[in-house]
């Protein structure tokens, strides 16, 4: 379910849609999502309010980023794949700037930490 939110920048008064992209699921395709430039306002790619996660289920690339996403969050996504699938290459693909996702945490709650994406 893709989810725009509004922001106000105060200083300028303007409105800037972000978004949430959150609560799918993909299956065999080749890009699951694919963000290039969501610049400096960035979005998020994870669960919604309720803790509903995106779900990529053989896909060759579950999430690509290009460009400018330096506040773009990628956050409890499941990913399954089998790295002998002929059509997998990696779950998460960037290139250029991506935001800080945080630390990988192999505790009990890994999947709720900061990058805590499975698999």
């Amino acid at each position: 379910m893709f989810q725009p939110n509004q922001l106000i920048v105060k200083e300028f008064g303007w409105i800037i849609p972000l978004f949430n992209i959150s609560y799918n699921q993909f299956n065999y395709i080749i890009t699951g999502i694919s963000v290039k430039n969501s610049g400096k306002y960035g979005g998020s790619i994870g669960p919604d309010i309720s803790g509903q996660k995106n779900t990529f289920n053989y896909c060759y690339r579950s999430i690509e980023t290009l460009s400018n996403n330096k506040l773009l969050q990628l956050k409890c996504n499941d990913c399954i794949n089998d790295p002998l699938y002929a059509s997998y290459n990696v779950n998460f693909y960037n290139n250029g700037k991506l935001a800080n996702q945080g630390y990988v945490s192999t505790g009990p709650f890994s999947d709720r930490t900061p990058a805590g994406n499975n698999r």
